[in-house]
């Protein structure tokens, strides 16, 4: 039974990926439109797509847009909602439904880890989630894990919770501050990347010649 219901899930979201809903549900104006027809519904819409594209490792960009959607706010306790819904589905599905397969797909990046999970299950989950937000990849790793489900969820708690606050805030004020700037800010801004790097390659020939 949990094997028919993990391949169930996995043929739902290939055939999702395969027909191209899955990217377009990605862009940010189409994601505002899908909400704004959903009417009251919006907010719903929204986390089902958060928790569609997390194991396409796509909710980031959902969740940037979520501050030009709604007040900050209120875009901060929908996303939060998201990205825990999300995170926790994917912890349940390595847990509950499909162990063996699951731990068998943890990348190398990750699994590296999987010791330090075992003796020191609070700060390696601290450590996973300031590194790498919202991967799929750590909540399949903690679900193989014996690490507890309070362990889990409080550790990874302390650190979404300030990551996805910065991830819809200053994603929302660049695109306010990028809109009222003037143009010229903007060439200056580019004048002075092109001089930096500039400056950085003559530094780093000079200290090629020095030696």
């Amino acid at each position: 039974m949990k094997w028919i219901l993990g391949l169930a899930l996995a043929l739902i979201l290939g055939a999702l990926w395969w027909s191209g809903a899955l990217a377009e549900l990605s862009d940010a104006e189409q994601l505002r439109e899908l909400v704004a027809q959903a009417g009251l519904a919006g907010p719903i819409v929204f986390v089902g797509i958060v928790v569609l594209l997390f194991p396409l490792l796509l909710a980031g960009p959902a969740i940037w847009v979520s501050g030009t959607i709604w007040p900050i706010p209120i875009a901060i306790v929908y996303a939060g909602v998201a990205s825990t819904l999300a995170s926790a589905s994917f912890f349940g599905l390595a847990r509950w439904l499909a162990r063996d397969w699951a731990s068998a797909r943890i990348p190398d990046s990750v699994r590296k880890y999987e010791e330090r999970l075992e003796g020191h299950p609070v700060r390696t989950i601290v450590v996973l989630r300031a590194l790498l937000w919202i991967n799929p990849a750590v909540d399949i790793l903690i679900g193989v894990s014996r690490v507890s489900i309070p362990t889990y969820l409080g550790a990874s708690a302390a650190v979404l919770a300030p990551l996805t606050v910065m991830h819809v805030v200053l994603p929302a004020k660049g695109i306010e501050f990028a809109s009222a700037a003037p143009d010229w800010l903007a060439q200056a801004a580019g004048v002075a990347a092109v001089a930096g790097v500039a400056i950085w390659l003559l530094r780093k020939r000079r200290v090629a010649v020095v030696e």
